[in-house]
């Protein structure tokens, strides 16, 4: 379960990387903090993927995604956070990752049945 969580994960991290690097030429006036944003969200991809299994915020972060869920879909904080990263200033990997699992538990709690309402693009 860990390993595909991690897959989805990261792919909705380097999706919102994407999204960010696409807004580079729509707001020119942010194109440095949305570059870094990107770049800062690949490498973020790239660190949870390298994660150890047994890592306890993997796992936790695990626990609270629905496992019938074959996409990673966050609540509002954390997708705020998520799409935020690396944007205003850097923050290390795993202090964003801790801070992650607080978001998504205030995002569980906030919805009756635990699971976060589906965001669309744009």
């Amino acid at each position: 379960m860990l390993s595909f969580f991690v897959q989805i994960f990261a792919a909705f991290l380097e999706d919102r990387a994407a999204w960010r690097s696409y807004l580079v030429d729509k707001f020119p006036h942010d194109a440095l903090r949305n570059e870094r944003s990107a770049e800062e969200l690949k490498s973020l991809a790239a660190y949870v993927r390298a994660l150890p299994a047994d890592d306890p915020t993997l796992q936790r972060l695990a626990i609270l995604h629905r496992s019938n869920r074959d996409q990673y879909l966050p609540g509002e904080r954390a997708r705020y956070a998520i799409e935020r990263y690396g944007f205003h200033e850097v923050t290390p990997a795993a202090m964003f990752l801790d801070d992650l699992v607080d978001l998504t538990v205030a995002d569980v709690e906030d919805v009756p049945d635990g699971v976060p309402p589906v965001h669309n693009e744009d």
